[in-house]
């Protein structure tokens, strides 16, 4: 038996439900509805072949890039030992350079905020050729409304590694010095404030100014950690001052930490004499420091500020940050990671897959060294492995069961607690 037609079918199918002639003011109805139902869909299906723009938020929206380490392509097209040494070191992603800063780029176009910021080690070692290229492209975001300023790293200035890779070859390039960054990149770099640095004051608006200070050590020799000088503190104290009387909020940036994240290599991964930086800081009302250099994602408060390490843009998960500061002045950041969408197809599983085989070769290397038997270094080298990549999107609960109760941490703290991988580990999950 047929199923009796509707009355949608008939309207759809001409005629009158009640069996009359066809009504053409409902067919014309039933085309308009149709041509609205495709408009709507074809909406649709365009619109999944995009990221969702970025969500409205209210105030002021800084991004925060750190470690990029941007090398130039021709300093190392086809290299199987540039991609070996950094597969060794600790799996920064330069050798896809362009990859990662078109997708940056993307990135901050998706995000419009109302400032960008790349905070140091913007180059793999300083490169001359790696500087112009980045600073040329972060050009066209200027010129496209996103405006953009940087700090040096300790890569950038002066740096004795500049080098470029011929195959199995290698030889030095031009870096750069102190004056050539400034000309470099003078559209993302105003004048400086203090004088023997490139520390100076973004005035966002009248809510909220970006003391940019400059605690990298290049001028008279090439290091690792930050110094706060006489000259930064003229400049930042004074301007804390002016901002405290006239109710703006004040985030301040710098390369290295202003707060130790890690029992491990303090000083090489903060300010040296950062005491005295954080009671500037605190006597001006800070309360957020945005810093990079340890490449792991990581927060830290001490006494009312808080440091927040942006993960390296260069190595997987590839994190960013975004502050935001709404109309109570108070500094709220989150972190992002670049979307698939602007990451050329597979880069992020290639991504994570380089990182773990380094963590793997370079802790099972270290164990090795110490004679530990091949069923234990298994499962240390497996333990590590996943905690390194949980530590790199700040996913870590040191108070977790499924960490504390697995048989590698014990291992750890027996067999190998004073190498650079178990002081990690104790720095973590504790003694």
């Amino acid at each position: 038996m047929m199923k009796p037609r509707r009355k949608w079918d008939s309207v759809r199918a001409g005629g009158d439900p009640a069996g009359g002639k066809p009504d053409v003011l409902k067919q014309r109805g039933v085309a308009r509805v149709r041509r609205a139902l495709l408009w709507v869909l074809s909406l649709l299906l365009v619109l999944q072949a995009f990221p969702a723009p970025a969500e409205e938020v209210s105030g002021t929206r800084v991004m925060v890039v750190t470690d990029l380490h941007y090398m130039a392509p021709s300093l190392y097209e086809g290299s199987g030992l540039f991609l070996r040494s950094i597969a060794a070191a600790d799996s920064k992603m330069s050798h896809d350079s362009p990859e990662l800063l078109q997708a940056l780029m993307e990135e901050a176009r998706h995000q419009r905020p109302d400032v960008l910021l790349l905070t140091g080690d913007l180059t793999f070692y300083g490169e001359k050729l790696s500087h112009q290229e980045l600073a040329a492209a972060m050009g066209q975001l200027w010129d496209e409304g996103i405006p953009v300023y940087v700090l040096p790293g300790n890569h950038d200035i002066n740096s004795p590694y500049a080098r470029y890779f011929d195959g199995e070859d290698w030889g030095y390039t031009e870096n750069v010095t102190p004056a050539e960054f400034r000309e470099i990149w003078a559209r993302c770099l105003p004048p400086a404030e203090a004088v023997s640095t490139m520390s100076y004051t973004i005035r966002l608006n009248d809510r909220v100014w970006i003391a940019m200070a400059d605690v990298c050590v290049y001028e008279q020799s090439f290091e690792v950690y930050g110094f706060y000088g006489e000259d930064q503190q003229n400049w930042l104290t004074p301007m804390l001052r002016e901002a405290r009387e006239a109710g703006v909020t004040v985030i301040s940036v710098t390369h290295q930490s202003l707060i130790p994240h890690t029992d491990t290599r303090v000083n090489s991964y903060s300010i040296y004499n950062r005491e005295y930086m954080l009671a500037d800081l605190r006597a001006g009302g800070v309360t957020l420091n945005l810093s990079g250099h340890i490449h792991t994602q990581h927060t830290v408060s001490q006494d009312g500020l808080t440091d927040v390490a942006t993960g390296a843009l260069s190595v997987h998960p590839h994190s960013y940050g975004m502050v935001t500061v709404g109309a109570d002045g108070v500094p709220v950041y989150r972190r992002e990671q670049l979307c698939d969408e602007h990451l050329p197809e597979g880069f992020r599983a290639e991504s994570e897959a380089f990182f773990s085989a380094g963590t793997v070769s370079r802790v099972d290397a270290e164990l090795q060294t110490l004679g530990v038997p091949d069923a234990e270094r298994a499962a240390m080298v497996a333990f590590y492995r996943r905690m390194h990549v949980a530590l790199f999107s700040d996913s870590v609960d040191p108070t977790d069961p499924a960490w504390l109760e697995d048989p590698a941490l014990p291992l750890w703290r027996t067999l190998a607690p004073d190498t650079d991988s178990g002081r990690r580990v104790r720095s973590v999950f504790g003694e």
